[in-house]
């Protein structure tokens, strides 16, 4: 489990009740490895990008050349995730309709799909390099959830995946070796929402101009 630094608490031992038994790396920019890798290398090393696509491409990037999966160190889990996880496939939650939590990405290594993406960050951001903060906004959860809508071609058929009450709590993509979770089955939240508001990897998204992919979970 990849780390990444941005969340004003938490750090292992917080990951480590979602993921017991998996080895725990928390980096800092100094550490990352296989910067001469990285399809997106000269956007990082760019003083002129905005800090938080930096921190959307080093996410990605982690994914494509590590594999396992990438957390947000603000996050705390209250049971663990990886026995709900399917061998061999990408697990991304869907934090309202279309758009996908960035906080929590679980995924094989060398993965063609973080490789697509990149490419698409790359070329959005050579096309319009005076517009990167907008750029930055765009590359997070909304264009996660565009980017897996391009990688399955439009091609929506899933087999449902339900709990033991027979609710759809996720749904496998067969042909993408793609599974999305509701952020409810996930149980996990921000350590720093101290009003308990934001009770699941939902809190803060506003998606209303995108269509559900999943059913609704009560």
């Amino acid at each position: 489990i990849h780390v990444i630094p941005g969340g004003d608490d938490g750090g292992p031992v917080a990951v480590e009740k979602g993921f017991p038994g998996w080895d725990v790396k928390i980096w800092d920019q100094e550490r990352y490895p296989g910067y001469e890798d990285f399809i997106c290398a000269d956007i990082l090393f760019n003083p002129g990008y905005d800090q938080e696509l930096k921190d959307y491409i080093i996410k990605y990037e982690l994914l494509r050349l590590e594999g396992g999966g990438v957390v947000s160190s603000g996050m705390e889990f209250t049971r663990p995730v990886d026995s709900i996880m399917l061998e061999s496939c990408i697990h991304l939650v869907s934090v309202r309709g279309r758009v996908l939590s960035t906080s929590l990405m679980i995924s094989p290594r060398h993965c063609g799909f973080w490789e697509f993406l990149l490419y698409r960050i790359r070329a959005a951001v050579y096309r319009n390099p005076n517009n990167f903060r907008e750029i930055s906004w765009w590359a997070g959860e909304y264009f996660l959830g565009e980017s897996t809508r391009l990688w399955l071609n439009d091609n929506w058929a899933s087999n449902d995946l339900a709990d033991e009450s027979g609710t759809v709590v996720g749904r496998l993509y067969e042909h993408a070796d793609l599974v999305i979770w509701s952020p409810q089955v996930i149980k996990a939240r921000y350590l720093d929402d101290a009003e308990g508001e934001g009770d699941d990897l939902s809190y803060g998204v506003d998606s209303t101009r995108y269509d559900e992919i999943l059913a609704k979970v009560k």
